[in-house]
């Protein structure tokens, strides 16, 4: 009998992950709600819901999410979901999302605005009025 509930207990009912309860999508505008949300989950979530494919999760498969926002555009609430990591969105030839490559966490130290420029600027060229020649002295 301890054999059989045993064998029960731990195949007989399976313990169902986690979703992304947090996550709502409406057309094309993406809401979430998440505490430390597993990373696994929110994408399953998203490939279900939306047929994006992921690459490199496996790096990532320990992490977790926390987002808060309402009524963002699809691909911004992407972007704002994922502002942890590096990543790269794969477009097809009519522009539309198709995927996501996920290259592990960002560094802590990366600057999230544009680098300063580097070459400097040239200055303006002024500009002198014209001044139409002088006609030689011979001729008048």
């Amino acid at each position: 009998i301890f054999l059989f509930c045993f064998i029960l207990a731990s195949n007989g009912f399976p313990v169902k992950k986690a979703v992304a309860e947090g996550l709502n999508f409406d057309g094309d505008k993406l809401s979430a709600s998440l505490n430390e949300v597993p990373l696994v989950n929110v994408l399953e979530e998203i490939k279900q819901k939306k047929g994006i494919w992921f690459k490199g999760i496996e790096s990532l498969a320990e992490e977790k999410v926390s987002a808060h926002f309402q009524g963002l555009p699809f691909e911004k609430g992407l972007e704002r979901l994922f502002s942890e990591f590096n990543y790269c969105f794969a477009f097809d030839k009519n522009g539309d999302l198709k995927g996501i490559y996920l290259m592990g966490k960002a560094s802590s130290n990366a600057k999230k605005s544009y680098p300063k420029r580097t070459t400097p600027r040239r200055s303006p060229r002024t500009r002198r009025p014209y001044t139409p020649p002088r006609p030689p002295s011979h001729i008048k």
